[in-house]
């Protein structure tokens, strides 16, 4: 089984996201505006796709860019919007933890 296979609409649930999340380290922060490296978005542009389709259904995220080149994610939300939304609510814990903040 590929990766691809494993992470067959890895977005579809919250347990995946914080899985994902988990696995991904914070590259830059500041409110508003973060970037991610996953290394399962790496030369993957399956995994990118998912990410895409589910990010476009946030709407407390403004824009965000997937690069499969170097596995990053930039995502740029509004800092009010963080308590509304799970996923972002999961990023800044991310964050909280992996800089001290």
């Amino acid at each position: 089984m590929d990766l691809s296979s494993l992470y067959t609409n890895f977005f579809n649930s919250s347990a995946k996201i914080k899985l994902f999340l988990q696995q991904t380290q914070v590259l830059h922060y500041i409110p508003g505006r973060i970037r991610l490296y996953s290394q399962h978005l790496l030369n993957n542009p399956e995994i990118a796709r998912q990410v895409s389709e589910h990010l476009e259904t946030i709407p407390e995220i403004k824009q965000f860019a997937v690069n499969v080149a170097t596995g990053s994610l930039l995502i740029h939300y509004s800092p009010e919007d963080v308590l509304r939304n799970p996923l972002l609510r999961d990023m800044e814990q991310l964050v909280a933890k992996q800089y001290g903040r």
